[in-house]
């Protein structure tokens, strides 16, 4: 269940090098928060309390559906690397100067593909990348094959397994490659290759074996494993994190993608066996790589496959959650051909998993545990009521509204509409409340807020949808809210964990990570706190701030940007005349109502609600104009606006006036001149 509600933790101060995982930390003391720990001490855990290994006596044995002799026609191939990618199972093989390349269909079990390898690349390494690129590369220290002064490196088409362009540089590790870019181990540098012109643009005097997760790393093993990350285009080194005795990057985070990774980090040099452990450790990239979560201590090893971390232990394997190690499904017997663990690759693909090792590759009948098992928000269809709080809709047909199913209590509700919002379909999710809404294609942000019983220092939260609001994840920053999308990667949203630390945020990587500032709301009293964002370009944005006050009005300030947020120009500030928050320049019309919603168009057409009604600017919030929705008495509500043009938006509006409260979605093609009820609801007092 996604914890809305959590203490309020400060944004650093600024970035920090070094990365240590602190022993002594716990999981009640490891809430998943981007907040950087500095390398003291020891690192690795130091265990206090083994999580329990499953007993094999215990364990389902693991049924195989099918096995693939992998020894080739002579029997006396051997495999020397597989890697899942495009649905496939790849496998290179090697015997005495030839190598080969084999594809495997994993639904069939069959081999679809052999293909020999230059003789240059004898024996061969396969490296997958994350643009669904395939690579080969000749393995560090082999004698074998045509002799070169160099190793080479070649990028394979998938479809043919034919090598499409290679080239001879030195190699001394993996490859490692990714969008655009293939890194090359030499020694003691590390070597920047163009992936469509196979040159070298840059080399790096870093020691060790690069990997991508997250960002660019080098990882020098020797009594512990260090990894260090890169500046891509310097090679300086912007985070150093100690993963410990056999410590090693595992994959990235299997729903939030890229942005999140997580490495097995291994006991403390010199730990007594006895009473020491590993744990999974997750890492978010800011500015700076940061541990955002780690797990209780455990004995075995991990593997990362079909989106899900297995715990191999005892001859057992079982897929677990990665922060807490509950396990997602049965505890399962290795298949008996499965003893050197060091032979044996783990993959995933078309739906099911491998073991695939120097002679042959077996498919498992284990169920894959659903995504949701591994982080997603759990949901089911919901056909009782709720209370709609906010709507988002990506054209004139399809929308998302969220909600739930008691105002300010309950539990979170979306729904989904493909009729311009006269129908929905409903999901009752695993969370808080929802109350706030935005949307960019497929991609959806909501907002979580406290329940009406929640304690004090509870927190607003943030969720994500990537496929249209069918499912959800949460976000490990608190205190965000108001969340804008300006594109499939870049986002905005608004922070107020106190009354005295708030500001705005920006996310780079369409709202999984978030990196906060200082808002340009007014100093002083009273007490000013953003309240909504815009930002309809990636450089032209809107902050609107609210003040508090009486009587029906509230003190207001709005403020423009044309440069990302570096500098804010102040259209109106409305301050009530008290204070020392200066009250000019002012704008009167604005004054009534409590918190002001924004939403603006790239063209500076602007709309703004206030409890007198909504308003609209057409040069960028210097002048406004009343477009309806005031009955005089401020009897009515604006809980959310979404405005696809200057013509057509929708609005969603409660009347207070009313013995129970009635909440409609109205939409306008004519630039708010008329409305139309899409759908209502009645909800209690």
């Amino acid at each position: 269940m996604l914890a809305g509600c959590s203490p309020a933790v400060p944004t650093p101060a600024g970035p920090i090098a070094t990365v240590g995982l602190n022993p002594s930390l716990t999981p009640s003391t490891l809430a998943p928060t981007p907040t950087p720990v500095p390398s003291e001490g020891s690192p690795g855990p130091i265990l206090q309390t083994l999580i329990p290994t499953p007993d094999p006596t215990q364990s389902l044995p693991t049924p195989i559906t099918a096995t693939i002799d992998l020894t080739g026609p002579t029997a006396f191939r051997t495999v020397t690397s597989a890697v899942a990618l495009g649905g496939a199972i790849w496998v290179s093989q090697y015997q005495h100067v030839g190598a080969w390349l084999v594809r495997i269909d994993p639904v069939s079990g069959m081999i679809t593909l052999t293909r020999p390898l230059p003789s240059t690349i004898a024996p061969a390494e396969l490296a997958a990348g994350s643009d669904g690129s395939l690579w080969v590369a000749t393995v560090p220290g082999a004698t074998g094959g045509e002799a070169t002064p160099n190793g080479t490196v070649a990028r394979i088409d998938p479809a043919s397994g034919a090598v499409v362009a290679q080239v001879q540089l030195p190699i001394q590790g993996e490859i490692a490659p990714s969008s655009g870019v293939v890194w090359v181990p030499a020694g003691s540098k590390l070597q920047r290759l163009d992936a469509a012109t196979l040159k070298v643009t840059g080399s790096f005097p870093a020691a060790g074996q690069p990997a991508t997760q997250c960002a660019l790393s080098v990882t020098q093993s020797a009594a512990t494993s260090t990894a260090f990350y890169l500046d891509p285009d310097s090679g300086d080194v912007t985070a150093t994190i100690d993963l410990g005795v056999d410590g090693r990057l595992l994959g990235n985070d299997p729903v939030e993608g890229a942005d999140s990774c997580w490495a097995l980090v291994g006991p403390p040099a010199g730990g007594d066996p006895a009473t020491t452990g590993s744990t999974l450790a997750e890492f978010g990239l800011e500015n700076r790589m940061v541990l955002t979560g780690q797990s209780p201590p455990f004995r075995g090893d991990v593997r990362f496959a079909a989106g899900t971390f297995w715990l191999v232990v005892n001859g057992t394997m079982t897929a677990i959650d990665p922060l807490t190690l509950a396990p997602l499904g049965p505890t399962w017997l290795l298949p008996p051909d499965v003893t050197d663990l060091s032979s044996w690759t783990l993959l995933g693909a078309g739906g099911t998993l491998w073991w695939v090792g120097s002679s042959e590759a077996l498919r498992v009948g284990i169920a894959i545990p659903p995504t949701e098992a591994v982080g997603r928000i759990a949901s089911r269809p919901w056909a009782g009521s709720f209370v709609p709080a906010a709507a988002a809709f990506s054209d004139l047909d399809h929308g998302i509204l969220v909600g739930a199913t008691g105002n300010r209590a309950g539990a979170g509700v979306v729904a989904t509409t493909s009729d311009g919002g006269h129908t929905w379909s409903a999901r009752l999710l695993d969370t808080p409340p929802l109350y706030g809404l935005s949307t960019h294609g497929s991609l959806a942000i909501a907002s979580v807020t406290c329940r009406i019983d929640a304690p004090a220092d509870c927190q607003t939260a943030l969720i994500r949808g990537v496929d249209g609001g069918a499912t959800w994840t949460a976000s490990k920053d608190t205190g965000l809210d108001h969340a804008e999308l300006t594109s499939s990667s870049l986002a905005w949203a608004t922070y107020n964990p106190t009354i005295s630390y708030a500001g705005f945020a920006s996310s780079r990587d369409g709202g999984s990570t978030w990196k906060r500032y200082p808002s340009p709301c007014p100093r002083g009293f009273p007490i000013f706190e953003p309240t909504g964002i815009s930002f309809p370009t990636a450089t032209d944005g809107w902050l609107s701030c609210d003040g508090g006050g009486a009587g029906g009005s509230s003190a207001k300030a709005l403020y423009r940007t044309t440069d990302g947020g570096r500098t804010w120009k102040t259209l109106f500030v409305q301050s009530l005349g008290a204070g020392g928050v200066p009250s000019g320049p002012a704008n009167d019309l604005l004054l009534g109502g409590d918190s002001a919603l924004i939403d603006f168009l790239a063209d500076g057409t602007g709309w703004i609600s206030t409890g007198d009604g909504l308003f609209v600017t057409h040069d960028g919030g210097l002048a406004w104009s009343l477009v309806g929705f005031d009955d005089g008495a401020g009897g009515l509500q604006i809980d959310a606006m979404d405005f696809l043009s200057s013509n057509d938006g929708a609005v969603l509006a409660t009347d207070l006036t009313a013995s129970a409260n009635q909440i409609s979605l109205e939409r306008t093609t004519d630039a708010g001149a008329s409305w139309v009820i899409l759908t209502s609801w009645t909800v209690g007092n």
